[in-house]
């Protein structure tokens, strides 16, 4: 049986349950037969949305709290990622014996204003130097 056969045959039988429940004469049975009428009307409703409903399972959520995301989008942003990814290397380098953070604070505008390339290379250049420390 097709689902469209099946939901026309539900609606039926829910118009037909009705029209029983207000005939009868006894209030239990016309009550049995409104709640058969509306088991009846739900299962036409879930029969005839069956095709716009799609479950798709279970997607994980973006998670943003993760440093490594957040350093990823920071390189992703470009130019206004440059204060995180400069962040970060501040707080690496702060967490080493014998950092000096003032003097990187003052060099901050200028690496801000940097071509691309060569605040890469500062990047990559620190990287190196942070590695070389620990």
């Amino acid at each position: 049986m097709s689902p469209r056969s099946a939901a026309g045959l539900l609606v039926v039988a829910a118009l037909l349950l009705v029209v029983l429940s207000l005939w009868t004469s006894d209030a239990t049975s016309g009550a049995e037969l409104a709640g058969l009428a509306a088991l009846a009307a739900t299962g036409f409703l879930l029969l005839s949305l069956r095709d716009r409903i799609h479950l798709r399972g279970f997607v994980p959520p973006v998670v943003e709290a993760d440093s490594l995301v957040l350093l990823k989008n920071a390189f992703r942003q470009g130019r206004y990622g440059r204060e995180t990814i400069l962040a970060r290397l501040d707080g690496l380098e702060g967490s080493l014996p014998g950092s000096n953070p003032a003097e990187r604070l003052a060099e901050r505008p200028s690496l801000l204003a940097m071509r691309d390339d060569a605040f890469l290379d500062h990047v990559e250049q620190r990287l190196s130097e942070l590695e070389a420390r620990t």
